[in-house]
C-alpha cells in the first residue's frame, strides 16, 4: 500500500498528460482541459518530491 501512495504523484502526471493529449487530439477550443492538464502536472510534480521525502 504504502508503494501506491509513494507512487501517486507520478499518476497524477500521467493524467495530466493524458488530459493534455485529448486536449490536443479532439482540437478543443476552452482552456479548462489545459488549466486542469498544467495543475496536475505541477502538482503531481509536488506530491512526487514531498511523497518521496517522507517514505524515503
Amino acid at each position: 500500500m504504502n508503494d501506491l501512495i509513494k507512487y501517486a504523484g507520478i499518476i497524477l502526471i500521467v493524467l495530466g498528460a493524458i488530459l493534455l493529449s485529448v486536449y490536443v487530439i479532439q482540437h478543443m477550443v476552452s482552456n479548462a482541459v489545459l488549466v486542469s492538464g498544467g495543475f496536475l502536472i505541477v502538482g503531481g510534480t509536488a506530491v512526487y518530491v514531498i511523497l518521496n521525502r517522507i517514505f524515503d
